[in-house]
């Protein structure tokens, strides 16, 4: 699964979390899920949300969010950010993979549970309006003809994708607590 690899941003961080994890398909074997769904819960997932975690401040060095924050609300995203935030160690590393739609045959709207992509304005908007200390340290676009940020950089791929609508079903972003 092409969402799995991505999450070897984290593979030096000693503690983490995947928050809105469901069953845990993409949870490395040393990662402790969270997800609101009771039905979930085993030794590794607990149960409880994203908006309101169950753990201790500064308890992890990272954060992992696949397929999640799409499904949340703007407010629920600026409490789930700050909880994210709280949560983190200093310099810890929150790594989001979620929808973006930039393209005309993206299929986002077609899942009833999905309320807003989250292109990469939007991260930075989320950010500095709510005045949340998470550095953007790298992100990257996948799915139909992406990625080719690697090639020419970030800024050329953002500025095509916005201007000719490129079928980009995906964005990652990787964030570092400040």
């Amino acid at each position: 699964m092409q969402e799995s690899k991505y999450a070897d941003a984290l593979v030096d961080c000693k503690k983490v979390l995947d928050a809105g994890c469901g069953k845990g398909q993409l949870m490395r074997e040393d990662w402790t899920g969270l997800d609101i769904n009771p039905k979930f819960a085993n030794g590794r997932i607990k149960t409880g949300s994203a908006t309101m975690m169950p753990f201790k401040t500064e308890s992890s060095d990272g954060v992992f969010a696949c397929n999640f924050m799409e499904h949340l609300s703007y407010p629920d995203n600026i409490k789930f950010f700050n909880e994210t935030y709280r949560v983190l160690k200093p310099k810890g590393l929150f790594l989001v993979i979620t929808s973006c739609n930039l393209g005309r045959r993206n299929s986002f709207y077609d899942n009833p549970e999905h309320v807003r992509p989250w292109p990469i304005n939007a991260f930075r908007q989320l950010l500095s309006d709510n005045e949340i200390k998470f550095k953007i340290i790298k992100h990257d676009y996948f799915g139909g003809v992406f990625p080719a940020s690697h090639y020419l950089g970030h800024g050329f791929w953002d500025f095509i994708a916005n201007k000719i609508h490129l079928n980009v079903a995906a964005i990652r972003v990787l964030m570092q607590k400040q």
